[in-house]
């Protein structure tokens, strides 16, 4: 099971690792099709910050992240409700 294959990956050591080409790209995940857009690029248009390419860890995040606060809706309304409660 589980421990089996996580004690060959161990027992190989590094020396046995192959080379990889560095112009090749990993081919990308098939994108999320039940949201109806895609997260990484509505992610990619939100923040300078984030690569264009869509296929490192940190556009993920922050596609994931974007997905979020979108399901969560917008805090600012909850604000004015509050009066009341000073």
């Amino acid at each position: 099971g589980r421990a089996d294959l996580l004690a060959s990956i161990q027992g190989k050591g590094i020396h046995s690792l192959r080379k990889t080409d560095p112009t090749a790209r990993p081919s990308s995940p098939p994108a999320d099709t039940s949201s109806g857009s895609s997260g990484t690029a509505a992610a990619g248009a939100g923040g300078g910050a984030i690569a264009p390419g869509g296929g490192d860890l940190t556009s993920a995040l922050a596609a994931a992240l974007l997905e979020r606060n979108k399901r969560l809706g917008d805090s600012d309304d909850d604000e004015e409700d509050d009066d009341e409660w000073d």
